[in-house]
């Protein structure tokens, strides 16, 4: 990010950040993980509102080195999905304010290496 982006301008803060974004991160892992294939959440979640959208993005996030002080996040997959099409996409059903409901969001398929001291993260 820099300023000659439109929306950029300092100081440059990750999504996670964000007051209306959930982020839950794993602890450095002591060994590689590696992942494949199609990637669900599931989330009990409630809104003030009959429909709201929810955003699931998982995160590979680097370490801190010479090349990314800060470290890196770098995102592979996401997904969203409106609550009231949270049933077959046919049938709106509104959500009940203040109420937890199970929603599903399936994100793209992927492929990663979480690599030794790396972090797994999810953000919502």
């Amino acid at each position: 990010m820099s300023p000659r982006f439109f929306g950029s301008r300092p100081p440059y803060l990750p999504l996670s950040s964000r007051h209306d974004v959930l982020a839950f991160q794993t602890p450095p892992l002591d060994r590689a993980v590696e992942i494949a294939g199609p990637v669900t959440v599931e989330l009990w979640a409630s809104s003030s509102s009959v429909d709201t959208d929810f955003t699931a993005k998982l995160v590979d996030v680097y370490p801190a080195s010479d090349d990314y002080p800060r470290g890196f996040a770098m995102n592979l997959c996401d997904g969203i999905m409106r609550a009231k099409f949270r049933e077959p996409w046919e049938r709106v059903t509104p959500l009940e304010p203040g109420q937890p409901t199970r929603l599903r969001i399936q994100l793209y398929p992927t492929a990663n290496l979480f690599a030794k001291g790396h972090r797994i993260r999810l953000d919502i």
